[in-house]
């Protein structure tokens, strides 16, 4: 269920993050930025504590979600390269404009691709792949 709640979390805050518009007083605060590292470091944390877990397979909503060592793998380095890549983007994105597009994009890629590691259906698997295309 954590693992679950892990994989799903980039999308949400992605979503959240792109939904939400920013007032131009804070933009310069690098909110989204702050808020998406918060994010990807909530789903490492709850990646992480899951270590030992029994792999399994789920409905959710109509589609199959596998849980196996192999995605968990997956969820484990799609997410710690995606929290890199938002530490590093603080500073290196901090004369860009539109940043709240950049930080709401890079949630949605690290989603869609957690989203690919654990489908278990082909109409899932398309739908994540859609996600990050």
């Amino acid at each position: 269920k954590d693992l679950l709640l892990a994989s799903t979390l980039p999308l949400i805050g992605g979503l959240i993050t792109s939904v939400l518009s920013i007032p131009k007083s804070l933009r310069k605060t690098r909110v989204t930025s702050y808020f998406s590292t918060v994010i990807l470091a909530l789903s490492l944390l709850l990646i992480i504590k899951c270590y030992h877990f029994t792999p399994s397979t789920s409905k959710l909503m109509g589609s199959t979600v596998i849980m196996d060592k192999l995605s968990y793998i997956v969820l484990l380095a799609s997410t710690l390269l995606g929290f890199i890549v938002a530490i590093y983007s603080i500073s290196y994105m901090s004369h860009d404009t539109g940043i709240e597009k950049y930080d709401s994009l890079l949630l949605l890629l690290i989603g869609g691709i957690n989203g690919i590691a654990i489908a278990g259906d082909i109409i899932s698997l398309y739908l994540f792949y859609e996600i990050i295309v």
